[in-house]
Parts: C-alpha cells; structure tokens; sequence
C-alpha cells in the first residue's frame, strides 16, 4: 500500500502546476466568470475585467487587491 501511495503521489505532483507569486504593485487580471454583468448574453460579456494592482499577500494563493 505505501509503495503504491508513493507513486500516485510522484504521478500527480508531475500534473500540478506551481502556483505564481505576485509580487506589490503586479498588475492582475479578474476572471468575470462569477460576476454577473449588464450584458443581455453571458456570450457577449467581457471575459475579465481591468488590471489591479496587489496590495499584499493575505494567504499562499490569496492576494489583496
């Protein structure tokens, strides 16, 4: 059992990405996809809204903007 435990760890941690750190004033991008709009389509809707700078780090995958 710990063997096989062992290489489906090794098998995806291969498949994880590593996450991007921001540093203060990087300019992001927010996805709209829990936004709602004044848009009649969610089609013809922006995909993302304006760049906003980061403030600070508030959790390991959290930034404050």
């Amino acid at each position: 059992m710990k063997k096989t435990k062992d290489v489906m760890k090794i098998k995806t941690d291969k498949r994880r990405e590593k996450a991007i750190e921001y540093k203060k004033e990087d300019l992001l991008w927010i996805n709209n996809l829990n936004i709602s709009s004044d848009c009649l389509t969610k089609k013809l809707a922006f995909k993302r809204t304006g760049l906003f700078p980061v403030i600070k780090k508030v959790e390991p995958l959290a930034y404050k903007l």
